[in-house]
């Protein structure tokens, strides 16, 4: 399994993915054998930043507006559907 830990302490889920997308972009174009390695992370989270209905998300769980100390994670799971966990448990993710 995949994942990938959001710092939410300052920002919201939402921009925490999209620093952590330009983040591993920025490694990619660096290092032409790490592309292999980080296109797996490139495409996780652009499809959430793509499908992912943040503004329900924070609504549903306050935790992820930032803020918080808490543990997330983006992860693909073994069905290979994208998700979250906060705290080691899966959230229900709505989608655009």
């Amino acid at each position: 399994m995949i994942k990938i830990n959001l710092d939410l302490r300052k920002h919201c889920v939402e921009t925490a993915a999209k620093k952590s997308y330009q983040s591993v972009l920025a490694l990619a174009l660096k290092d032409d054998s790490a592309v292999e390695t980080l296109g797996t992370e490139l495409e996780m989270l652009k499809t959430a930043l793509e499908t992912f209905d943040f503004e329900t998300l924070r609504g549903r769980h306050p935790q992820l507006s930032g803020g918080y100390d808490d543990e997330v994670v983006l992860f693909l799971g073994d069905d290979g559907r994208i998700g979250i966990r906060i705290n080691g448990r899966t959230v229900d993710v709505p989608l655009k």
